[in-house]
């Protein structure tokens, strides 16, 4: 909770420091929040969580981002944001005095990251809905985990990675009125989170999230 306290306070700040900048450079800015589908690929030699079916886990995202320049259909965007990523590892469930399973259970770690990409972003302007796509490259930094079973794993995991961003969305673009969005992001790892050598760890997420933006 501390480092959405944080990313807030960032927001505040950042958004009293565009009111200067706005008539010359900046389209828009505002908020994001929404939901993630995230999951973790594994890979190497002798290594049990590669050969594992892991489950995708819902989590949350918030942050704050500036479109910058509106050149024909053409601009760009910085976000600053707090993800959730992470996964989950379904094991069999037995009775008390029996190995004999009985169901299932899934147990779920999440990892917090500080998340800043930088996107291009190409609309097709209709009123009153404009249709987008957007793609760019993503850095993300690890704040923090919770997990009861994998700790030995995400205690070498790398704080930085770099990845990318691949998304579609609508935007609402009637003058002097809000502007709300919707929209739909892939991102994937392109490095490894994992500092054991032979041994490879990348997130992914599916993102659905809603916009509030100020012209």
């Amino acid at each position: 909770m501390r480092y959405v306290l944080i990313l807030f306070l960032a927001i505040i700040i950042v958004s009293f420091s565009t009111n200067s900048l706005h008539s010359q450079f900046i389209k828009n800015y505002g908020i994001q929040i929404g939901i993630t589908s995230a999951n973790q690929e594994y890979s190497g030699s002798a290594f049990p969580l590669a050969e594992i079916d892991l489950k995708r886990r819902l989590g949350f995202l918030g942050g704050f981002q500036i479109e910058w320049l509106d050149v024909s259909y053409i601009s760009i965007i910085t976000q600053i944001e707090y993800i959730q990523k992470g996964m989950g590892i379904e094991g069999i469930v037995t009775g008390q005095n029996s190995p004999e399973p009985i169901g299932t259970m899934t147990e779920y770690s999440r990892l917090d990251y500080l998340s800043l990409p930088v996107l291009l972003k190409l609309s097709l302007r209709h009123k009153p809905i404009t249709p987008y796509v957007i793609t760019g490259p993503r850095y993300d930094y690890l704040l923090n985990y919770e997990s009861e079973f994998m700790y030995y794993v995400f205690d070498n995991f790398r704080r930085c990675v770099f990845g990318a961003a691949i998304g579609i969305g609508i935007e609402s673009n009637i003058p002097k009125l809000i502007n709300l969005v919707l929209e739909l992001r892939y991102n994937l790892d392109f490095t490894d989170s994992l500092k054991l050598e032979g041994k490879e760890s990348k997130n992914n997420t599916f993102d659905l999230r809603v916009g509030y933006y100020f012209n």
